[in-house]
């Protein structure tokens, strides 16, 4: 069972106060009294649904689409973990992503697109040590872009 099962099975939400009831059992099976904990705890999840939608990057050309995205910075944006990965789903599998990488841009190559006059929408989404966040909303469509000449006299 995941911390977000867990947690919202029991009603509980990120940074929900939490108070811990434990006790121990010997090795003869014999439990001991119940203790509670002197300090409370907060909840912790899975990065929430991103809001940084992916958009074009500088360097997006005739042969590749540049995708970026802003980095998640607090921690209350991670789900209360540090965000270890993101993951790139292109727009028709938002299941599978098609690349994962700690940095904030992804270089998306031509070769064997399926339809090479068109763009291509992409979502992302923040994953940390209690799993991967719903993707991010679809970015407006990416178009390969021939590079213009070199203007002369500039």
């Amino acid at each position: 069972m995941d911390i977000m099962s867990s947690a919202s099975g029991f009603g509980l939400a990120y940074n929900d106060e939490i108070t811990a009831k434990v006790r121990a059992i010997n090795a003869a099976g014999l439990p001991g009294e119940w203790g509670e904990s002197t300090e409370n705890g907060r909840v912790k999840t899975k990065p929430p649904k991103m809001s940084n939608v992916p958009t074009r990057g500088a360097s997006t050309n005739e042969n590749t689409l540049h995708v970026e995205w802003e980095t998640l910075d607090n921690l209350d944006e991670m789900g209360g973990s540090q965000v270890i990965y993101y993951t790139i789903y292109e727009e028709d599998d938002l299941v599978t992503p098609i690349y994962t990488t700690s940095g904030s841009s992804y270089l998306y190559p031509r070769d064997g697109f399926r339809n090479q006059d068109a763009g291509v929408r992409f979502a992302v989404a923040a994953a940390n040590i209690y799993g991967t966040g719903e993707p991010s909303d679809l970015s407006d469509s990416i178009l390969f872009g021939s590079v213009p000449e070199k203007l002369n006299g500039l």
